[in-house]
């Protein structure tokens, strides 16, 4: 807890820290007196039925806070999925329009042959043109 004022500072409210220390040692409490998160993880299980119970029902809670947060995250993802499949569906239909304004037709890929060579499979054939925005 911080101290409110200077006179907290000065008073002897803060005994643990200051035991057998003279006043001009005294020191407020800082970050060295944050539990390290390995002290966290190694620490020991409650000490009375009340604690556990208590511990028991924060990790409960703990845990349906987190499977809210990852239902959330999983409509938010398939909301931009379906977002994404419209706009690349958008974007096929417009380059579908110009191609046949400009007399392109788009081939279905012929059949591969089940048993071709390396060599067979090699496709010299390319259609590029570009477009300006």
């Amino acid at each position: 807890m911080r101290p409110k004022s200077m006179r907290d500072v000065t008073s002897n409210g803060e005994t643990g820290l200051n035991d057998g220390q003279p006043p001009a040692a005294r020191r407020v409490r800082g970050l060295r007196d944050v539990m390290s998160s390995r002290k966290i993880a190694g620490r020991s299980a409650p000490a009375t039925r009340s604690q556990q119970l208590s511990e028991i029902a924060w990790l409960d809670r703990e845990m349906e806070r987190l499977n809210r947060e990852m239902g959330i995250l999983d409509a938010n993802r398939a909301r931009v999925a379906g977002r994404l499949q419209e706009v690349v569906d958008r974007r096929e239909a417009i380059l579908g329009a110009i191609r046949d304004d400009l007399g392109l037709l788009v081939q279905a890929p012929a059949p591969q042959p089940t048993h071709a060579r390396e060599e067979d499979e090699v496709d010299t054939r390319s259609e590029a043109f570009s477009l300006e925005y």
